[in-house]
Formats: C-alpha cells, structure tokens, sequence
C-alpha cells in the first residue's frame, strides 16, 4: 500500500472526528483528470505505401529499397491455400548499409508489414539461427505451426531483421565474426535499429506511435528477447522467449562436447571418419525411451507416454547395460557411458566440469549438459542434432562446429578443428563479453515499467539445452524475492518431450501471443498454458502408448508441473492440475 494512503487510513481508523486525512475540513480533491484517447490510426492506402519509400526524418536514416503494396487477399508464401493476408504495405530497407574489414557488404536489413486496417500494436518477430537472412514479416506466433497463425492477420505491425548480415555473402553462416561491428550487430544493434526504425515508420505511416508492443521468438529469437529486457527495456511492454540461445559460447561446447562422446563410439568408415547414424540404432533409442517411460511415465498420476516432470525422474541409463556381449536387449558400456557424459557436459581432465566465458573472466560459467527426457531420442531430440543419418551428417557439426572458430575464439581462427577441442585450454580461447551473451540478471527496469515476460523451453531441446533455462529462471527467482514474487513479471513454462522450439512427442502448439496480451492489458496472468499435440507431427508415435492428435495439456509456471486428477480423459486438459 502507498505510505501516504495507509498513513491517511489508520488516522482515520484512529480518529473518527477528522472528515479527512490531515484534519482538514477541505472536501478530497477530485482525482486527475483522465489522458485524451489517444488519436484514431488513418487507413493505409497504397498511395500511403508508396510515400513512406521517401518519408523524411526516419530514425537512424534507413535506405529504403522497396514499398510495394499487397491486396487484400494475397496468398502467403509457403503457406497454405486456405491462409490469405489483409491489404497491407511491405517496406524493405537497411540501416547503416556499409563494407566490412573482411570486405563483405553487411547493413542492417529489415521487413516491416504494415495493415491497411491497424490495431494499434506492433509485433517483432525474433530471428533464428545466427541470423543472416530477412524472414518474412508476418509474425509467427507459434513455430510449431507453421505460420498459419501469425500477427499481421489480427491487424500488427511486424517487423522482421537480418541479424545485419546475409548468409548468401559469407563463407559460412559465422563467417560474419570476422567484422567486429558485424558481431556487435548481431550481438545487439540489429535489433535495437530494427524495433526504432519500425517504430519510427509506424508512427509516420499511421500518424500515431502504437498502444502496445510486443516481441515473440524462440532460440536465437528468445535470445533477442531476453536482451531485449536486460539492455533496451522500454521498447517492449510484453516479451515472449522461448528456448533461448541465451549463452551462444555454453550451448556450442555442449554441442560439440556430445559429437565428441558420439564420436569416440562410433563406427568408422574406411577413411576413419566416424559414422555417427551407426552410434546408436533405431532399437537402441526404443529401448531407451522404453525404459525411461517405464521408469517414470506414472509419475505424474497417469501412464500416457508422457513425462510431466523430467526432473523429478531419476532415471539412471545403467540399468540398460549389457551384462554380456551387445545386443537388442541392451545398450553397451559405451553407448551408456556417452549418454552419462552428454548429461553431465564437459569435462576437464581434473574431473571437474569446463567453464567457459561470461562478462568478465574466461572460465565464469560452468557448461551445463542435457538432461534425460522421454522425448531425448526422439527426432526432434538428440538424432538429428548428434547422430544425423546415412545421408545428413548431424547438425551440431554446422550448428555449433562452425560457429566455435569464428564466434567464440578471440581472435577468430578459422583453421581450428572444433571437433579436436581440447577442454582443458580451449576455454582460454574463448571470446569473453559476447556481444550476443544474454544472462544479465538485472531486469529490474522492465520490471519497474510494468513489462511482462514468458519464458518457455522444450525439454528434450537438442540445441540450447533446457537446463540453462531453469537455472537462469532459478537465479532470477533468488534475485526478486523467490518464485511467487518474480511470477508477478516473468513466467517459466517448460514443455515436456518438445525439442528446440516445437516437435518431439509434446503438446506444442499453444498461443504465446495471446498469453502474453493477456497479461499486459487486461491483467490475467497465465497461470496455465493449454497446448495441444498436432496432427502432422510425426514424432507422437514413438512413445507408448502413442500420443493422439488433439490431446492437450496445461503447460505450468515453474516449479510447478502437470498432474493427472484421477479422473477424466487423459487427452483433455480440464483433467490436469499444476502441482
């Protein structure tokens, strides 16, 4: 309660005779007046389209290449038949366009969607990768779907950035290290020229600035996020980040450091190259989540193929070691020591687990492994990203072993083998203040401007592992006041069996959207998150018993986690409770 309105309050409780606080006989003065509304936002026209290609003071002087107007009705590119777009204007344009040390041309791009009929709210939509390509703008709420519900149809602004540079122009997709203000760009300076340009050509075109804004995105895009709400505060009223990349340097040394234990028990090929595919089979990986379901799919009251609670599942993978010679039956001493070590993360030769560089030392930041989920052998899991198949190799070796010589060595070093690190002196190495490093803890000014945030993390994320998440939300917690206190801003909503970003045996497709709106204007906060399965997510028939499509469950605010009622179809969310 304000001081002066409970001080008011017990003198009056106290002293009946006062007719007002203070002991004046002055009636209560009347309360402010109420702001004017805000002005009506014009209709865009094609005309209005057409003039912003040359509309003057624009902040930070973008160099606009197109403003092309869409009819009502336009099909969306890759979408579905059925998904039409509202009349609306498409700006494409570039801050700061110059030439890099290296030689490439780099500049911050961005596409900017702009409906004829606005709502008054701005969306950014957050990037993925290590950028370096212009998505389009218009607005993904939900990887998980595909882009058929996205923000420009409900009437936003969105805007969209190259992260400041192209892939198309670089060697490789990190290539862009070798510039320094490309790093910084990247890290940083993209987004906070791409959301105040957008604004500043939101305000011209419709002759007012927006009501609310908003940023939604997941991995890279959850990164940009949270910098989002740690470095420029004020530009967002709500802020979902999902599966953030928020420590680049940690999650690519667990990258690699799980190609390296996939590695050591692979096959060779007659050149002596590992072949991955071959580490574990595909009744290898049944047999794993067999038995992790067994172990501790009735957890949480109900036998269903899911797991509500990985971390209360002390599954150990022991227990699938081969007594004999391997087999069918069993997983070997090898294939259950890997799984132990990917768990665990990197580990110097003393035994003790690797740092690596956060804001100030080379060695700041343990490396946190990924723990076992029933969705880890899943295709959105651990395969993709560390076994790959007889055709793909797996994806951590141009994910996270071509970023290591580029982004994460000071100075870059584009001859260094990833894969041969050695834990004990690479982490010497490392680029220590990342421009793109995002786990301050300090988020007391978006606090105090009434933000709000939702993070959420798939639990079997291949990529930035789940584990980093937690214990970021954990030390947030601690820093406001325990988890009641910091659910009053920022929520953390882990989603079982899901990998990075969508897929696996989950309920994955939920509106973050309308969660965090939600929240921001009307005050409801999300205690739950209801999400459903999907029907064309093939990974719901790995488990058993078999996840149907439709099934949907609460997502709940951590600590907390879904469990069964008793009673009730175990496919309907109604029947579950957080506890």
């Amino acid at each position: 309660m304000n001081p002066t309105l409970a001080l008011c309050t017990g003198l009056m409780a106290a002293i009946v005779t006062l007719e007002g606080c203070g002991g004046s006989d002055d009636a209560p003065a009347p309360p402010p007046p109420a702001p004017p509304p805000a002005p009506a936002a014009k209709v865009l026209t094609a005309t209005d389209c057409s003039a912003l290609a040359t509309a003057p003071s624009v902040s930070n002087a973008p160099v606009i290449a197109s403003a092309a107007w869409v009819e009502a009705g336009t099909q969306k590119a890759s979408q579905s038949a059925a998904d039409f777009l509202p009349a609306h204007c498409v700006l494409k344009g570039t801050v700061n366009p110059r030439t890099g040390s290296d030689g490439v041309a780099y500049g911050v791009q961005f596409e900017l969607r702009l409906p004829a009929q606005w709502n008054a709210r701005f969306f950014f939509q957050g990037g993925s990768g290590t950028d370096g390509s212009l998505s389009a703008a218009y607005g993904t709420i939900n990887s998980a779907d595909g882009g058929n519900n996205v923000a420009l149809t409900q009437g936003y602004a969105v805007v969209s950035t190259d992260g400041g540079h192209q892939n198309s122009l670089l060697t490789t997709t990190a290539a862009f290290g070798a510039d320094n203000q490309a790093r910084i760009d990247y890290g940083y300076n993209a987004i906070d020229k791409t959301a105040t340009t957008a604004k500043s050509l939101i305000g011209i075109a419709y002759g007012r600035a927006p009501d609310r804004s908003y940023f939604v995105g997941c991995s890279n895009g959850g990164r940009q996020g949270m910098q989002f709400s740690q470095l420029f505060p004020d530009y967002f009223d709500g802020i979902v980040a999902g599966d953030p990349v928020m420590d680049l340097g940690s999650i690519t040394a667990a990258e690699v450091y799980g190609l390296q234990q996939i590695a050591a028990i692979s096959p060779k090929d007659a050149s002596g190259n590992p072949l991955y595919y071959q580490a574990y089979s595909a009744t290898d990986r049944q047999l794993y989540t067999k038995a992790y379901l067994q172990a501790c799919d009735a957890n949480d009251g109900v036998v269903d193929g899911m797991v509500q609670d990985a971390g209360a599942c002390h599954f150990d993978p022991s227990v699938l070691q081969c007594a004999g010679a391997k087999n069918d039956t069993c997983l070997s001493a090898g294939q259950v020591s890997a799984l132990k070590a990917i768990v665990g993360g990197p580990m110097l030769a003393s035994g003790e687990k690797a740092s690596v560089p956060g804001y100030l030392t080379t060695r700041e930041t343990p490396v946190e492994g990924y723990p076992l989920d029933y969705g880890w052998m899943s295709p959105a899991g651990q395969p993709t990203r560390l076994f790959g198949t007889a055709t793909s190799p797996p994806g951590d070796i141009a994910l996270g072993g071509t970023q290591i010589p580029y982004l994460h060595m000071s100075p870059p070093d584009p001859s260094f083998d990833p894969l041969a690190i050695q834990w004990d002196t690479y982490v010497d190495r490392m680029t220590v203040n990342a421009p793109w490093l995002s786990t301050r803890l300090d988020l007391s000014a978006y606090k105090a401007r009434g933000g709000k945030m939702i993070f959420y993390h798939g639990a079997s994320d291949p990529g930035p592992t789940v584990a980093n998440t937690t214990r970021y939300y954990q030390r947030l917690a601690a820093l406001n006041g325990g988890y009641a206190e910091t659910q009053k801003f920022a929520r953390y909503f882990q989603i079982p069996g899901m990998g990075h970003c969508s897929g696996g045996p989950a309920t994955d497709s939920f509106d973050q959207l309308a969660a965090i709106v939600a929240w921001v204007e009307k005050g409801t906060a999300p205690d739950t998150l209801t999400a459903s399965a999907r029907s064309n997510n093939t990974a719901l028939t790995t488990v058993t018993p078999a996840i149907p499509a439709g099934r949907t469950r609460p997502l709940c605010p951590y600590p907390t986690h879904a469990a069964y009622k008793g009673s009730g179809s175990v496919d309907d969310a109604a029947n579950f409770s957080c506890k």
